[in-house]
């Protein structure tokens, strides 16, 4: 079983995310987060095999929680890391 950690300061993107993720059988979602700091605590209490976390939140942001904390405190064993980036840019079309 695949355990997965979403870290998104938009609680209707980590349900959308938690109802795609749900489907499969071989994955479940152990915890949720709404900023970094919260996804760091996340990552020492449950352990998750994924982290799934926005780039762009309050407070610690995903790219600081990644870098300074969960590989400088080496919450995620550098045996089990692999760090990807994936970034979606949305415009806003038609504000005056």
């Amino acid at each position: 079983m695949l355990k997965v950690l979403l870290a998104d300061d938009d609680a209707l993107v980590r349900a959308g995310l938690r109802t795609i993720l749900s489907a499969a059988d071989d994955i479940t979602v152990t915890s949720e987060a709404a900023d970094g700091a919260a996804a760091i605590n996340a990552v020492a209490g449950h352990r998750p095999d994924v982290v799934l976390m926005d780039i762009r939140m309050p407070g610690v942001d995903g790219i600081d929680a990644t870098s300074a904390e969960l590989v400088a405190n080496q919450l995620i064993p550098a045996q089990q890391r692999h760090i990807s980036v994936l970034t979606q840019l949305i415009n806003a079309v038609g504000s005056a």
